[in-house]
This record gives C-alpha cells, structure tokens and sequence, in this order.
C-alpha cells in the first residue's frame, strides 16, 4: 500500500509542477551522500522516513448484516498510519533549488487531499479520503539528525505527512441475535 501512496505523490507532482520531457528526475531513494553525488540533473527526492501510527485511531468494532436476517459480521475498523515524508530538491545552483522547492510547495498545498484521479486502483477503496499535511512544524523537529544520519549536508526540505488506513483483522462472522431475556430475582436479605 505504501508503493501505492507514492504512486500517487509522483502523478501529483508531475501533473502540477509540470514535469515534462523528463527535465526534473522525481525519485524516492535514500537521500544518502554516494547516492545524491550521482543525479546529474535537477531532482525531486520524496523520501518516506518515518510511519507512524496515527494519534486519532479509533479501536471500534463494525457490524455488517450478513445472509438476510441468519448472521452478523463484525469487522474492527482500520488502523490508520501516518507516512512521513521529507522532500528536498537536489540541483547545481542554489536559485534552481529554491525556484523548484517552490513550484513544489505550491503544487502540494493545492490540496489538503490526495486528489482521487492520482490514486491507483487500490488506493480508490480508502475508507476516507487521504489527508496531506505539508510544513507541519511539529512534524520535523531536528532535521540535522536526520541529515548526519544519512551522511549528507543539511538541505532545505519541506514535510510531508500523509495518512492511509489498513486493515489487517479478519471479520468474524457471528449469528444474529433477535431478542433476549432479562431475568430478575428478588433481592435476599
């Protein structure tokens, strides 16, 4: 599913910046030092750092009516996780960086959703749709760690956050129950 979510970051950005004629490579790798040293044109690196489950998950159970009136299925509802992206633009002169890191950021805050007509087929299924937050300043508290860690000089880079919903429970199906009894016995003392 996370391949998925950056299928669709990648329609995105192409259909918005535009990217035509292959002028701006758009990548996901490890923004590692031997790997950036090799991209000999202007890039856009969205490199998925972090998941995370989501603060606002809700562990509720939902009861769909199966066979008519003969049985229930109980299905827990979705976990959602959080994919953190940091986005950086990797070019030989500073003004280009700062040109493209803005087309950038304007194509992305556009949307407070993944558009649905970027979505792959299995993404068209999503429970709700998919929230992107961009520049959320609690998000990347200290990228200096990040960058020492990947072996690289500290970029400008601009967050990313967007969250899906997956499902691993299997529903349980169960009979449906019609009515019940209440029983009530007097109180001894």
């Amino acid at each position: 599913m996370i391949n998925e979510v950056d299928e669709a970051l990648r329609r995105l950005l192409i259909q918005e910046l535009p990217i035509k004629n292959n002028e701006v490579e758009l990548n996901f790798n490890q923004p590692k030092r031997e790997v950036t040293s090799r991209w000999n044109k202007p890039t856009i690196n969205c490199y998925l750092h972090d998941v995370r489950q989501n603060k606002l998950r809700q562990k509720q159970w939902e009861v769909t009516n199966r066979n008519g009136n003969e049985s229930v299925a109980l299905k827990r509802t979705p976990l959602r996780f959080d994919l953190h992206y940091i986005i950086t633009i990797w070019t030989e002169e500073p003004d280009d960086e700062h040109y493209l890191l803005t087309r950038t950021i304007l194509a992305l805050c556009r949307y407070a959703y993944l558009p649905k007509e970027f979505l792959p087929e299995s993404l068209q299924a999503q429970p709700n749709p998919i929230p992107m937050l961009i520049a959320e300043p609690e998000e990347f508290l200290n990228p200096s760690d990040l960058w020492s860690s990947l072996d690289n000089e500290l970029r400008p880079s601009l967050s990313c956050v967007i969250s899906i919903a997956l499902n691993p429970f299997v529903a349980i199906e169960t009979p449906l129950v019609k009515g019940f009894e209440i029983q009530m016995e007097p109180k001894v003392s």
